[in-house]
């Protein structure tokens, strides 16, 4: 896809061409002559360098070189000035773009850094901005970059390798939520997750893998999270046949979260205001806005089926599903 720039330019390289071969048919109809001779005295007369006449010129050929000297060079002038400023406005305005895109990265908080925009990472990208999380996305390909870019997507690039310390600052590691690297070679994947926990001990770090026996390998480099492709299509495929229930429910929550609804485990501890205390009187749904969907003991025990009278234990874990503001909100009093 080309740029309106490109087109531009395209446009202007044609009005040269149409006037050549204006002033070529011209001498030839007019003088008739012959191709060589017609295209020749053509050239010279819109150069100006001033060499004599092909052969001499009847009152018709004076008259029509003439018009063709005015309105040649004329055009030509045109096209170089007018491609001057379609350049330099062009650099100004990917300068100015550049410098924008900077700055709102400088901005943004607890946001998600996606490494690498290809099917995966596209994929990734596109569920984060249907939950309304601002996205960083590192990209090497800069036509990918500019194609998505005219897209007018809500998306954030840094362009440049996603194992750079310097990219990665660019991105806002320092203050991002979680990163994703999705490249598709697991050597490039592996120094990123590394050098990302150097520059953040805290973030949470998700990688993709190729290869299964490299799972240690990044999860030793700093991993929280290790993801096979192959085997999470697997995994996905085998879990439809078996429970197509669960399935429409994992659907139903993907669609909810449009509507910034999510789900978020929290660690609760041993807080006086939880320990030993039935979930019908904490009031999670009236006083925090979330509903309990679950209860994990702290020996890793489940309690799928929660109701008021379910007891929360020191150590509990619990799964809350809520709007994004109120989890963020208790997630952060607890």
């Amino acid at each position: 896809m080309k740029s309106p720039t490109g087109l531009r330019l395209l446009q202007l390289l044609l009005l040269p061409i149409l006037v050549l071969l204006a002033g070529t048919v011209g001498y030839m109809l007019l003088e008739d002559w012959n191709w060589l001779d017609a295209t020749y005295m053509t050239v010279i007369t819109l150069s100006t360098v001033g060499f004599g006449e092909v052969q001499d010129l009847t009152r018709q050929g004076r008259i029509f070189t003439a018009i063709l000297i005015l309105s040649g060079v004329g055009a030509i002038s045109y096209v170089f000035t007018v491609g001057t400023q379609e350049i330099v406005a062009g650099q100004l305005s990917g300068a100015w773009r550049s410098t924008r895109n900077r700055r709102r990265i400088n901005r943004m908080r607890d946001h998600f850094i996606v490494a690498g925009y290809g099917r995966v990472g596209s994929f990734v990208a596109d569920l984060l901005l249907e939950q309304k999380h601002a996205v960083v996305v590192i990209e090497i390909d800069a036509e990918r970059i500019a194609e998505v870019e005219t897209e007018a997507r809500d998306l954030h690039f840094v362009a440049g390798s996603a194992d750079h310390e310097d990219n990665l600052r660019q991105a806002g590691i320092d203050r991002a939520a979680g990163i994703c690297f999705c490249l598709s070679n697991d050597a490039d994947n592996l120094l990123g997750v590394l050098t990302a926990r150097t520059l953040n001990p805290d973030i949470f770090i998700a990688t993709r893998v190729e290869n299964e026996l490299n799972e240690a390998k990044m999860e030793f480099a700093g991993a929280n999270d290790v993801v096979s492709p192959s085997s999470a299509a697997a995994y996905s495929m085998a879990f439809r046949l078996t429970q197509p229930s669960g399935v429409k429910a994992f659907e139903w929550l993907r669609v909810s979260s449009q509507e910034g609804y999510v789900l978020e485990t929290v660690q609760l501890g041993d807080a006086p205001e939880f320990a030993h205390r039935q979930v019908g009187d904490i009031q999670f749904r009236t006083r925090h806005g979330l509903r309990v969907l679950q209860v994990m003991r702290e020996d890793c025990t489940l309690v799928p089926d929660v109701t008021n009278d379910t007891v929360i234990l020191p150590g509990d874990s619990i799964l809350v599903m809520g709007r994004q503001e109120d989890v963020t909100r208790f997630y952060a009093a607890v």
